[in-house]
């Protein structure tokens, strides 16, 4: 006899998870993530040069995702890491580590409040 449940795709999973189905971030209220600063300077993973507004993220993130912070400074998803394959890591571009120290250590400590644009 045929099974007559309703069968969940990974689409259907995917949105009750609140993710896409390529099992990506997509717009919510918020999120918490650990935040780090880098120095680096060179070409992104999505083949950009860093500079100001780049973030390395966790590849739950898509390529081009866009986040504010709660201070209303934005960056956007164009550089990966080694921190995690979840949503739990912005690592912010900065010019020196003196920046990275003041201007995301000195403002969000280890974890920030960031918010999904696009």
């Amino acid at each position: 006899m045929r099974d007559a449940r309703p069968k969940r795709t990974l689409a259907a999973l995917a949105l009750l998870a609140g993710v896409g189905a390529s099992g990506v971030a997509q717009a919510q209220e918020s999120l918490t993530v650990r935040t780090t600063y880098y120095v680096d300077r060179g070409t992104t993973h999505s083949g950009t040069q860093t500079r100001a507004g780049v973030a390395a993220c966790s590849w739950g993130f898509a390529t081009g995702t866009v986040l504010r912070f709660s201070d209303g400074r934005t960056v956007t998803c164009e550089d990966r890491g080694r921190l995690g394959n979840d949503q739990g890591w912005v690592d912010v571009w900065v010019p020196s580590l003196e920046v990275g120290r003041r201007e995301i250590a000195g403002v969000y400590g280890t974890h920030a409040t960031v918010e999904v644009l696009r």
